[in-house]
């Protein structure tokens, strides 16, 4: 599959503000399941500077500075590329991973520190095990995966919540109308109170061909020794394949999101649009 695809974010303010540097992550990924051919991102007014380079987590990102005052920032990502990856399951999983939790060594403990970390509530505890119980005896790491992605699928609607941070797991957990943000973050919870790494991802989903709006998309990868990072969308209870383009992912949703910064101005209040199109071939 060949996505095309253009995603304008568009800043405006009720008076001139000054611009302190952002860092954008609007990059599509390249991996085993993505190939971009083409990517080009500008940035209106111009920056006084810009610079491309890899986060901790391995994204690409741009950060860009500015000078003097503006009432409107906006980003420009024209880019494209191939989704390579037609079968979610197209792996050869260590004998660690049969069992739940998996078994990392101690160099993957050490590199995956922050996507094991976990303090988990009792609901959230108590939402793992029933995924454990409705599996039998010794569940496989890749079995509760799947049933924690359906059932988190099956049990909530998805809506578009265009502002705000994800909903704590707890919140989730309690409210059957959520956005795919508040989906990822639960489903990272219940993963890591079960000893398996994950982490959040930002980027786009191929959705409907016949549809206009379209909005970025969020879901989740787990690392298993063997297949490596693995996505799961509990907003459409999937195993990912050629379905999804990356552009981040990090152990915390703030660090995979598309645009942060931030702007000096007494007083001056703003209002966020994004538009973006997508074709896919």
């Amino acid at each position: 599959m060949r996505y095309t695809i253009r995603h304008v974010t568009t800043y405006t303010f009720d008076r001139p503000v000054f611009l302190e540097p952002h860092t954008v992550r609007l990059t599509p990924r390249r991996d085993g399941a993505f190939h971009p051919t083409s990517n080009q991102l500008s940035v209106e007014p111009a920056p006084a500077g810009m610079s491309v380079g890899l986060d901790a987590w391995g994204n690409t990102v741009h950060r860009v500075w500015f000078s003097g005052l503006t009432d409107t920032l906006r980003i420009v990502s024209d880019c494209a590329g191939e989704a390579l990856r037609t079968n979610p399951f197209d792996y050869l999983v260590e004998t660690s991973v049969h069992v739940l939790p998996p078994r990392y060594t101690s160099g993957e403990q050490a590199a995956l520190a922050a996507c094991l970390a976990s303090d988990p509530s009792s609901a959230v505890e108590g939402f793992a095990s029933r995924i454990v119980a409705s599996l039998g005896p010794e569940p496989s790491t890749p079995d509760f995966l799947s049933a924690v992605n359906n059932t988190l699928a099956s049990e909530h609607t998805s809506i578009i919540r265009p502002e705000g941070p994800p909903f704590d797991p707890e919140t989730t957990l309690e409210t059957r109308e959520v956005s795919c943000r508040d989906l990822a973050v639960l489903f990272i919870a219940v993963c890591r109170c079960r000893g398996i790494a994950s982490r959040f991802v930002s980027g786009y989903q191929a959705g409907d061909p016949g549809q206009s709006d379209r909005d970025l998309h969020a879901w989740v990868e787990a690392y298993l020794p063997g297949a490596g990072w693995r996505s799961y969308d509990p907003t459409l209870g999937l195993v990912v394949a050629d379905q999804h383009v990356a552009v981040a992912a990090a152990a915390h949703w703030e660090d995979a999101a598309a645009v942060t910064g931030s702007f000096r101005g007494t007083g001056a209040c703003s209002a966020l649009e994004n538009t973006i199109e997508l074709r896919v071939e």
